[in-house]
């Protein structure tokens, strides 16, 4: 699964999101955009971002933007979201990754972090199993008698009869 990272101009990432769905999303500097750049060089409604006709992918197209979007320095007006594309609005950064690829980085980082670095000597242990220990089997839930024996008891009100005169 992709999603897009905005970045700033010095890395930070700004915000994520999973490009899921049927739902384009509009990204500008205006208020009915879901994602919003804050900056003069930002049309209001710059581009959009909505699922391919084609393929599984997306497509970011621009909104005839006064600035433009861009790509290695080249102005594009549409064109097909892969894994590693960067895409320049703005003072910002669209990053394309694998989703999945992105969190088992993290997640190895984390790992690293706490168990040390990949540089360290690590421990390896051998586990064997020696036994094993079943699991108890559940015990069947108790039966009212009368369903046991076919039989339903039903109790009824009899209502008083009340005369009004």
């Amino acid at each position: 699964m992709l999603e897009v990272s905005i970045v700033d101009k010095t890395g930070n990432v700004l915000r994520r999101i999973e490009l899921t769905g049927g739902r384009p999303i509009k990204i500008g500097r205006g208020l009915n955009c879901e994602v919003r750049i804050a900056a003069a060089t930002v049309s209001r409604e710059h581009a959009e971002l909505r699922p391919s006709r084609d393929s599984d992918g997306w497509v970011l197209r621009d909104l005839n933007s006064t600035h433009g979007v861009f790509v290695d320095g080249k102005r594009v007006r549409a064109l097909e979201c892969a894994e590693g594309l960067e895409v320049n609005i703005g003072p910002a950064t669209l990053r394309f990754d694998d989703l999945a690829e992105r969190i088992g980085q993290e997640i190895d980082a984390d790992i690293a972090d706490e168990f040390g670095g990949e540089n360290e000597e690590a421990e390896t242990l051998d586990v064997n199993i020696v036994s094993s220990v079943a699991p108890k089997k559940a015990k069947p839930a108790k039966e009212p008698k009368a369903a046991k024996e076919g039989k339903s008891k039903l109790r009824f009100r009899k209502a008083k009869a009340t005369s009004e005169s």
